[in-house]
């Protein structure tokens, strides 16, 4: 696994598709596992929107932190209590950064403009997914590779390229603007046709 405080090597971030199409506890574990396991990223974030049983599923990964480093969306507390990496806040939850960081926990915010990024920066947090890059289904407008190389140029923060990466082709084109590493949902499923 890389750090995000090596600078030297381009990282990937796994976000999931919700339970992934699991049915049940067991079935998720085992496609999670087999995704890190094909995939190999270097950090895994468990997203899913709205799911009344996201805690219960989350402590599922708990019993996988020696393969991948594993970040809670959102919430906080969660992210401590099933011993994650880290935890991946949103673009309305800035004033939360001093506090995540308070319990030890590696703190991603998702910004979409260079004034989130920004403050992001001055509160604190170790890095901020900057999306979207590439147009991506039901978002807005795409930033482009230029926003990218000019956002990584000028501010003292990791950067990770989110949004539209679907093909090594992005992933390479977002890795030569300068960013520190990718997040996708689609690049790391394999049944994702382009």
């Amino acid at each position: 696994m890389s750090s995000l405080n090596d600078r030297s090597r381009f990282f990937s971030y796994m976000i999931t598709d919700g339970r992934c199409g699991a049915t049940d506890l067991d079935e998720f574990y085992r496609v999670i596992v087999a995704r890190v396991s094909d995939s190999q990223p270097d950090y895994l974030l468990y997203r899913d929107k709205g799911f009344e049983e996201y805690d219960r599923y989350a402590y599922v990964l708990k019993s996988i932190g020696d393969l991948v480093r594993v970040m809670v969306h959102q919430n906080i507390d969660l992210a401590k209590d099933i011993e994650a990496f880290g935890v991946h806040l949103t673009s309305l939850q800035f004033e939360q950064i001093g506090r995540a960081k308070s319990l030890g926990l590696f703190t991603v915010v998702s910004t979409h403009t260079k004034e989130q990024v920004e403050l992001a920066v001055s509160c604190g947090a170790d890095a901020v997914t900057y999306s979207p890059i590439f147009y991506s289904p039901n978002k807005t407008k795409p930033l482009g590779l230029e926003s990218l190389n000019e956002i990584v140029a000028t501010m003292p923060i990791k950067i990770i390229a989110l949004g539209g990466i679907v093909t090594q082709q992005h992933v390479d084109q977002v890795r030569l603007a300068g960013a520190d590493g990718f997040a996708s949902i689609r690049y790391f499923d394999k049944d994702f046709n382009v």
